[in-house]
C-alpha cells in the first residue's frame, strides 16, 4: 500500500501543477524507498557501504550500481516530487470528462445551460453505489441526485415483529427499542441475527466490518414525521442520535455501520409485510457501479468536474449483493437482468445502463432476450444502453448480438487522443482518435454492425466509495457515457415541451453521429453522436417527417438461422459472383401521426463503397416492404489481396442527404493453416492486429514465435479466438525468439491477434511466425510403454509427455434443469484425489455459450462442510470417505422458465494423476517416446489411459506450455 499511496501522491501533484518547484536531489547518490528489507540484503548493504535509515519506511542511500546489486523487490525510487506553487490547482474540466467533448455537449449547453439532463432519472444496473459518494449528492440545480437503490438479496430482509402502539410499548419490548423517547404511532423490533451465507463456505455475515459478528437490536417507529429506524450499532442497548436514519427512498438519509471503513447503512421497511430491508454497505471492491455513476451523471466530482449528465437524477441496481442460499435468484441469470429492469420501470427510469457481458446457451436463448427487452422497452418507454464487451480485437467478437433491440444502444469504446494522454498517459493517437482494441466488434451473429456507435472512454471518476480516484476505462465506461448523452437529450426534449419516445431518442442518436474516417462500420457503428444534430432530428422523426429507423433484412437466415442484417464471406470457399436480396422497410416513430404512414416516403440513393458491389443506385422506401437487388463480385475482391476488406452499402436521402441506414459487408481472405505461416505488421498505440486462419482437420495446435530482434512493449499480448469467436487464450509478457503455443478446439475459422495496451507515437513493427502443430498417435493400443508413438506431422519441437489412467465417471446422468431447483449430482468420495464436475449441453451452432453456475459442496468424514463456486474439490487422506455434491444453474433462465430445450449430460470424475513428466524433442515423423522410469508391471489390461504430450517454448527446462495439452485416448491390453 505505501507505494501506491506514494505513488497517487505523485500523480495527482502532476495533474494540479501548473508552475512546478523541484525539491533539490545529491546528484552524487540514490534513494530507495523500501518497506521491508531481509537480514541477508541488511547485512549486505552495510557490506558494500549504502546507508540504511528507518524502522518501517526505510531509505537505503548509495550509488546506483551498488543499490542495484542488493536485488531488492519491492522499492520506490524517491525522485523529484513536484511541489504545488501558490497559484496551482486549476482544474480545466474539459481535461477529464471529455465524453461532453466528443458528443458536442458544451457547445449545445452554451445554447441551452439548462439542458443538462436536469428533469430525467436515470438508472444503473451494477454493484451498488455508495449514498456518500462525491458527485452523487445533488444534481446542477440543487436537487437531491441519488433517489433510491436496491437488490435482488434476501440476506438482508428481516420479519420485525409489532410491539406498540400509540406510544404504548408492550411488556415483552427489548431494552434497546425501550429506549425510544419520541411519539410513535406502531412501532416494531427485530433482532439482526448473524446469518450465515449459505453459498460461501458458511461464512457469516460481518454486517458493520468489526470482525466480530455480533448480532444487533433494529427498532423501526411510524411517527408523525413518518417512518424512522435505528440500529443498535453499538450494541450498548441504547437508541443514539447517529443510530437512527429515515428510508433512503424518501429522504436519502444513510448512517454508518463503520465509521472507520465506511460502510454505510441504509433502510426501507414495508407496513404491509412488516419486512425491514437494509444495505451491507458498500465496500472497498465496490467500484464498477461508483464509475458507471460518476460517468454518467456526476456533479461536482472533486467539486470541480462533471459527468456527461450533471443535472439527471439517479436509481441503483446492486446485483452484488449476496443471498441466504444458492438459488436460481443468488446467480446472473437472464432473470436477474430483466427482474432488474422491471424495477427501473416501475420507478420511472428514462435510461437504464448496463456495463455487462452477457453470454447466451443458444440462438433461441438469445432471441427471447432480445424479445423479453424489447418488451420491457415498449412498456416503460425506457433508453436501455449496453457495453459492447471487451473481448477485442477479435472480428466478431460481439457475439451475442441477437439479443440487442433495435431501440436499444450498444456503446464501442472510442478514445479521444487527448483523455488518452492526459488520463491514461498514452500518446501516438490518430488527430480524430481510435476505437481501442480490446472493444467487441461486429459483425454481429446476425451479419450486421457491432456497436450501434461508440462513446468516449470516460476518464477520471471514483475508485469507489471508500478510495479515491482512478482512470476508468473499458467499454464499462463508454456505455454510461452513452447513457449520459441520452439523459441529456430527454432533458432537451422535455424542456422543449416535446414527448419523450424511447426509441426515437436512440435512434436519433444514431443518425446524429459522426463516423471516423477510415474505421469499419462494424467498428464504430454510426460513429460519435452529436448532441444539437440529434435533436433537431428528434424533431422530425416525432412529426412524422422522416423515418426512425430503416429496419433491413436479408433473404436466407445466417448463422443458426438468425435473420441476416449485413453480409459475411469466407474468401477461401468462394470465386465468381453471387446475387444478394435485401429488403428495407421504414420504422417510424410511435409518436408519428398515423397519417403520416400514408404519406412518408424516402426516395434514396444507394452508395456503394467499392466497384465489386453493385445494384439499383436509386429507391424508395415507405412504411411498407421494399427491395433492391445486390451483385458481388468475389473475384474482384480476392484481386485486393487484404487480409480483410470492409464494404459498406449506405441508404442516403435524396432530400436531405443523411445516411439513413448502413449495410456492412464483411469479407475474410483467411489463409488455409496447413503449412507455416510468415506475417508482418505495424501495431500503433491502443492498436489490435488479426489474422484468420481456417483451420483443417487435425490441427490442435498453433505455434508462434515473434522473430528474435524485434522491439516489443510489455503491453504487448496475443489472443486466439475459435469460430465462435470465443477468447481461448491469451499471453502476455512475449518474448521474441521464444515459440509459444495456443491450443485449438475444433477445426473453422479462427483467429490469432496480437494488441497492444497503451503505448507511444512509436510504432511497433512486428514480423512473427505460425506453424500448425499436429501429432498423432499411429497405435492406440499398448501393453509396454515401448509400443507408444508419436507421428509428428509439424517442424521439430520440444515436449513434455506423460501418462494418465482413466477413470470411468463415479456418477453420471442426464436431466433438465428446472427453475426453482438446480441440476444435482453427488458421489461417495472414498479416495484420497482430485474431482471435478464436467458437463455437456445439448446445444451446437456459432451462437453457443453454454455456461453453468455451479455451487461444490464438500463434506468429510467428520461432517465438516466446505462450499465453492466452481466444479472441482480436493479430498485429503484425513478427510475421506467423504462426500462431494454439485448443484448447478444456467444463465439461460428467468424466473418463470428456462428458455431453451436444456438438456445437461453431468458426470463427477476422478482426476488421477499424470505419471512423471519428461522431456524429449520431437522431429518431423514417426518419433518412440522413451518413458525409461515406468514400469511395465503398473499397467492394468483394459484399463484406459490418456497419452499427455505438452509443447515446450524452444527449451526442456520445465512446463513451459502455458496450459497447452495435446491428448490421445489409449487402451491397454
Amino acid at each position: 500500500m505505501l507505494n501506491q499511496s506514494i505513488i497517487t501522491i505523485v500523480s495527482l501533484a502532476f495533474l494540479f501543477s501548473c508552475s512546478p518547484k523541484k525539491v533539490q536531489e545529491n546528484s552524487q547518490s540514490k534513494e530507495v524507498i523500501v518497506t521491508h528489507i531481509t537480514t541477508a540484503q541488511k547485512k549486505l548493504a552495510e557490506e558494500l557501504g549504502v546507508s540504511i535509515n528507518g524502522d518501517v519506511i526505510i531509505t537505503l542511500r548509495g550509488d546506483q550500481a551498488t543499490i542495484d546489486r542488493l536485488g531488492l523487490v519491492d522499492f520506490l525510487d524517491n525522485d523529484d516530487v513536484i511541489i504545488e506553487g501558490p497559484e496551482d490547482g486549476e482544474i480545466n474540466p474539459a481535461l477529464f470528462y471529455l465524453a461532453r467533448t466528443d458528443f458536442a455537449i458544451p457547445e449545445f449547453l452554451e445554447e441551452h445551460p439548462t439542458y443538462d439532463g436536469r428533469g430525467v432519472l436515470v438508472g444503473g444496473i451494477d454493484d451498488g453505489v455508495s449514498p456518500a459518494l462525491p458527485g452523487m449528492q445533488l444534481t446542477s440545480e440543487g436537487k437531491r441526485k441519488f433517489l433510491n437503490r436496491t437488490s435482488s438479496s434476501d440476506l438482508y430482509q428481516f420479519k420485525t415483529k409489532l410491539v406498540g402502539e400509540a406510544g404504548t410499548m408492550n411488556a415483552d419490548v427489548s431494552a434497546f427499542t425501550k429506549s425510544y423517547s419520541g411519539v410513535f404511532s406502531k412501532a416494531y423490533e427485530v433482532v439482526l441475527d448473524i446469518e450465515t451465507i449459505d453459498d460461501l463456505d458458511g461464512k457469516k455475515l460481518d454486517y458493520n466490518g468489526d470482525k466480530k459478528n455480533e448480532d444487533f437490536h433494529a427498532a423501526v417507529f411510524q411517527t408523525e414525521n413518518g417512518l424512522l429506524a435505528c440500529f443498535d450499532i453499538n450494541n450498548d442497548q441504547q437508541i443514539l442520535s447517529d443510530e437512527c436514519l429515515r428510508p433512503f427512498s424518501t429522504t436519502g438519509d444513510f448512517i454508518y455501520w463503520n465509521k472507520d471503513n465506511l460502510r454505510e447503512l441504509t433502510f426501507e421497511f414495508d407496513s404491509a409485510t412488516e419486512m425491514l430491508s437494509f444495505s451491507e454497505g458498500e465496500i472497498a471492491g465496490d467500484s464498477h457501479g461508483e464509475g458507471v455513476a460518476s460517468v454518467m451523471t456526476g456533479n461536482k466530482i472533486a467539486g470541480q468536474f462533471d459527468g456527461v449528465a450533471p443535472g439527471a437524477q439517479y436509481l441503483d441496481y446492486d446485483l452484488s449483493q449476496r443471498d441466504k442460499t444458492f438459488s436460481h435468484k443468488a446467480v446472473y441469470s437472464i432473470g436477474t437482468f430483466l427482474r432488474a429492469l422491471e424495477w427501473m420501470g416501475k420507478n420511472n427510469a428514462e435510461v437504464v445502463n448496463m456495463s455487462y457481458s452477457l453470454f447466451f446457451a443458444s440462438a433461441k436463448s438469445q432471441e427471447f432476450m432480445q424479445k423479453a427487452l424489447d418488451a420491457l422497452i415498449t412498456k416503460y418507454n425506457f433508453v436501455l444502453t449496453f457495453s459492447a464487451g471487451n473481448n477485442g480485437p477479435g472480428l466478431g467478437s460481439l457475439n451475442r448480438g441477437a439479443i440487442y433491440p433495435s431501440d436499444s444502444l450498444v456503446a464501442g469504446a472510442y478514445l479521444n487522443r487527448d483523455l488518452d494522454e492526459i488520463v491514461h498517459g498514452v500518446t501516438g493517437l490518430p488527430e480524430q482518435g481510435s476505437v481501442v482494441y480490446y472493444s467487441s466488434i461486429g459483425p454481429g451473429v446476425h451479419h450486421g454492425a457491432g456497436p450501434t456507435v461508440i462513446s468516449p472512454l470516460s476518464s477520471l471518476t471514483h475508485s469507489s466509495g471508500t478510495d479515491g480516484f482512478r482512470a476508468f476505462n473499458g467499454t464499462s465506461s463508454a456505455a454510461p457515457a452513452l447513457a449520459g448523452a441520452a439523459a441529456v437529450l430527454i432533458s432537451a426534449v422535455k424542456q422543449e415541451g416535446l414527448k419523450v419516445d424511447a426509441g426515437s431518442i436512440v435512434h436519433s442518436l444514431r443518425q446524429s453521429a459522426t463516423p471516423l474516417a477510415g474505421v469499419p462500420f462494424v467498428e464504430q457503428g454510426r460513429g460519435l453522436p452529436k448532441l444539437a444534430k440529434a435533436l433537431e432530428l428528434y424533431k422530425k422523426m416525432i412529426k412524422g417527417e422522416s423515418f426512425k429507423d430503416v429496419e433491413i433484412e436479408i433473404t436466407g437466415n445466417g448463422e443458426d438461422k438468425i435473420s441476416r442484417r449485413g453480409l459475411f464471406y469466407q474468401l477461401s470457399q468462394l470465386n465468381g459472383t453471387t446475387e444478394e436480396t435485401i429488403n428495407l422497410k421504414g420504422i417510424r416513430s410511435k409518436m408519428a401521426p398515423s397519417i403520416s404512414a400514408q404519406e412518408l416516403l424516402e426516395t434514396i440513393d444507394i452508395d456503394y463503397s467499392h466497384d465489386f458491389l453493385s445494384g439499383a443506385r436509386s429507391l424508395w422506401v415507405a412504411s411498407s416492404k421494399n427491395r433492391f437487388y445486390l451483385r458481388i463480385d468475389f473475384d474482384e475482391v480476392k484481386k485486393l489481396n487484404l487480409p480483410e476488406v470492409f464494404a459498406e452499402i449506405k441508404l442516403r436521402s435524396k432530400n436531405t442527404g443523411e445516411v439513413l441506414q448502413i449495410i456492412p459487408v464483411t469479407f475474410i481472405n483467411d489463409f488455409v493453416f496447413n503449412k507455416p505461416l510468415t506475417v508482418r505488421t505495424d501495431l500503433p498505440a491502443q492498436a489490435g492486429h488479426r489474422q484468420h486462419l481456417s483451420l483443417p482437420l487435425g490441427v490442435q495446435a498453433v505455434a508462434f514465435k515473434i522473430h528474435a530482434g524485434v522491439e516489443l512493449t510489455s503491453g504487448v499480448r496475443a489472443t486466439f479466438y475459435d469460430n465462435s469467436r470465443k477468447k481461448t487464450q491469451t499471453i502476455s509478457g512475449l518474448t521474441p525468439g521464444i515459440t509459444y503455443f495456443m491450443q485449438t478446439t475444433e477445426p473453422g475459422l479462427a483467429q490469432f491477434t496480437l494488441a497492444r495496451y497503451g503505448g507511444s507515437e512509436k510504432n511497433l513493427d512486428i514480423t512473427y511466425d505460425l506453424t500448425p502443430v499436429i501429432l498423432s498417435v499411429p497405435s492406440k493400443n499398448f501393453t509396454s510403454y515401448n509400443d507408444l508413438r508419436v507421428l509428428n506431422h509439424s517442424a521439430s519441437m520440444g515436449i513434455s509427455y506423460g501418462v494418465q489412467k482413466l477413470s470411468a465417471p463415479m456418477v453420471q446422468e442426464t436431466g433438465d434443469i428446472k427453475v426453482d431447483t438446480p441440476l444435482e449430482i453427488s458421489a461417495d468420495i472414498t479416495e484420497v484425489g482430485d474431482y471435478e464436475l464436467d458437463y455437456t449441453m445439448n446445444f451446437e451452432g456459432m451462437t453457443t455459450y453454454p455456461r453453468l453456475s455451479c455451487l461444490s459442496i464438500k463434506e468429510d468424514q467428520a461432517g465438516k462442510i466446505k462450499k465453492s463456486f466452481g466444479g472441482s474439490m480436493s479430498f485429503s487422506e484425513k478427510e475421506i470417505p467423504g462426500k462431494l455434491s454439485f448443484k448447478c444453474f444456467p444463465f439461460d433462465m428467468t424466473d418463470e422458465n428456462i428458455f431453451a430445450d436444456l438438456s445437461v449430460y453431468v458426470s463427477i470424475n476422478r482426476k488421477h494423476d499424470a505419471s512423471e513428466m519428461l522431456h524429449t524433442f520431437l522431429k518431423s515423423g514417426v518419433n518412440m517416446l522413451d518413458f525409461v522410469d515406468l514400469d511395465d508391471s503398473e499397467i492394468q489390461s483394459g484399463s484406459q489411459y490418456k497419452l499427455i504430450i505438452k509443447p515446450l517454448m524452444d527449451h526442456l527446462d520445465g512446463d513451459k506450455s502455458r496450459g497447452v495439452v495435446i491428448t490421445d485416448d489409449l487402451m491397454a491390453y
